[in-house]
């Protein structure tokens, strides 16, 4: 999740190393938009704060987590299902959306999720999907 820019480093090859003189939209672009739109949409105040936690009990090399302490977190789940997310050391009430890396759309949770305990969580599916949880108020 970290180092976005690295997802289209090394993949535009123009002929002879030279840059074009009109642009030319990368191949497969498209794939990586719905991200990118949801970084600027509703991480780009909160990322630059985010760090690597490590609060997911199971399945760590399948399921990883940046947050802001008690301010956003944001679950990448690599195969969809089920986690547990460790919430003991988070306060306060937290609003989540899953996020279809496919299409860009969010699905918003039918609960509030209460810091202070272990919370388990289930994706829409097997695919991946990506859990963004902000704190409310």
């Amino acid at each position: 999740m970290g180092g976005g820019s690295l997802l289209v480093a090394g993949q535009i090859q123009y002929p002879e190393d030279a840059d074009p003189p009109d642009y030319v939209k990368p191949k497969n672009v498209d794939e990586i938009l719905p991200t990118y739109e949801l970084i600027r949409r509703d991480l780009s105040t909160v990322l630059p704060r985010m760090r690597p936690m490590d609060i997911l009990p199971d399945a760590p090399e399948r399921n990883w987590c940046l947050g802001a302490q008690n301010e956003a977190y944001l679950v990448y789940a690599l195969n969809g299902g089920g986690f547990r997310l460790d919430l003991t050391g988070a306060e306060g009430r937290y609003r989540g959306d899953w996020f279809d890396p496919r299409t860009g759309e969010l699905y918003q949770l039918s609960v509030t999720v209460v810091g202070g305990s272990t919370v388990q969580f289930e994706a829409p599916d097997q695919q991946d999907w990506a859990l963004l949880l902000r704190r409310e108020g």
